[in-house]
């Protein structure tokens, strides 16, 4: 589990420069003085760095990516979905959104780490929940809906406003980093295996196939084909050359499906058949993108693992991988 000091309070900003001028001017301005309304597609960057003041102020290293918002941003109605709450002077403090998360609703807020006031983080909620109750009306098949939303854990005050809105933990989930410029180990093959990029459609639905197969287990619901190629196969993030395929005879055995963010590389998924399983071929894929990666010129990779995959967590920690940031998943059902 990751570990680090509670988010930014007001004597650890003070004791920050860079933050004091906005923690002094925030501590007087009242929060009726916010404007709330729709972003603009032209202020992605201004919620951008606000978004990245969070992940600095929490982990002390950035964890958000113009692609990423950009993407949500195209699958939302702007104009209903997403929030800002701007400062007299038109500064961005706050950011809210409702996304698509498959078959159900994702809710997402963010509120700038020199603001103490609670009710900015409240108030950015309550539109997510509003929305969220609107269009679960909407939505085809009809029926109960869950809600997920994904609070870092060093963050008390927004760990503290979802469960005071009816939200309850449900698992934990850790991003996981390598610096690459310490990772000298070599791809080892099993034998018999032959390693490949992967052919775009023609691999495709055969890839999603492999995936959710090699992570069924109790509880989790496979993703559709549609599903995961809009999440997966995005045309600003998926670059079929960091994508690889272990073959066994004729036979998909093995998958390693890497994306390339502006600051790093990162492994969305890694699969390999129950048959080949502790054989070192995870550990060769694995090993093998970092090395693809690494000659991009990127200087470290990241992925996501959940709390309750124990062994997944002991098999990154064994090619050096080390745990830098924790999410608080908490569910909610509309």
């Amino acid at each position: 589990m990751a570990g680090s000091p509670d988010r930014a309070t007001a004597g650890a900003v003070r004791d920050r420069p860079e933050l004091l001028k906005r923690y002094e001017r925030y501590a007087m301005t009242p929060f009726q003085s916010l404007t709330f309304r729709s972003p603009d597609i032209a202020e992605a960057e201004q919620t951008l760095a606000l978004m990245l003041r969070c992940d600095l102020s929490e982990y002390g290293l950035p964890d958000s990516d113009l692609a990423d918002l950009l993407y949500d941003w195209e699958h939302i109605d702007l104009s209903r979905d997403a929030w800002l709450a701007l400062d007299p002077g038109g500064q961005v403090v706050g950011y809210g959104a409702m996304l698509p998360w498959g078959s159900n609703i994702r809710y997402s807020f963010y509120t700038d780490p020199t603001w103490e006031d609670q009710t900015l983080g409240q108030t950015l909620l309550a539109r997510c929940e509003e929305r969220g109750q609107e269009l679960a009306k909407t939505l085809k098949p009809a029926g109960k809906r869950v809600v997920k939303i994904y609070i870092p854990h060093v963050n008390q005050p927004n760990r503290l406003i979802v469960e005071q809105a009816g939200f309850q933990v449900v698992n934990y989930v850790f991003n996981m980093q390598v610096d690459l410029a310490e990772a000298s180990a070599t791809p080892v093959w099993p034998q018999g295996i032959t390693v490949r990029p992967v052919q775009p459609g023609q691999d495709d639905r055969a890839i999603h196939q492999f995936i959710q197969t090699t992570f069924e287990r109790p509880g989790r619901t496979p993703q559709s084909f549609e599903v995961w190629q809009n999440s997966l196969m995005r045309p600003d993030v998926f670059d079929p050359t960091l994508w690889f395929v272990a073959v066994a005879e004729g036979e998909l055995v093995g998958a390693c499906l890497g994306m390339a963010y502006a600051e790093e590389g990162w492994v969305r998924q890694l699969g390999v058949a129950a048959a080949w399983r502790r054989r070192g071929l995870g550990r060769a894929l694995l090993l093998h993108a970092f090395v693809a990666f690494k000659q991009r010129g990127f200087g470290r990779v990241g992925l996501a693992v959940e709390a309750d995959n124990p062994k997944a967590i002991k098999f990154y920690q064994a090619v050096d991988m080390t745990c830098i940031r924790q999410y608080d998943e908490y569910e909610k059902l509309l």
